[in-house]
């Protein structure tokens, strides 16, 4: 067997993580965000 698929296959398991990581790196900035939007936007609540 060749090492270039298993090394394609390390590259995209990292590339995996990274996107998971920046995923979650982005929800946890967003979200106070969007809780506050929430709570506190007046076109919310007047509709």
């Amino acid at each position: 067997m060749s090492p270039s698929p298993s090394r394609g296959q390390a590259a995209r398991t990292v590339l995996c993580e990274r996107s998971a990581r920046d995923l979650q790196r982005q929800l946890t900035l967003y979200k106070p965000n969007r809780l506050f939007f929430r709570s506190g936007s007046p076109d919310r609540t007047m509709s």
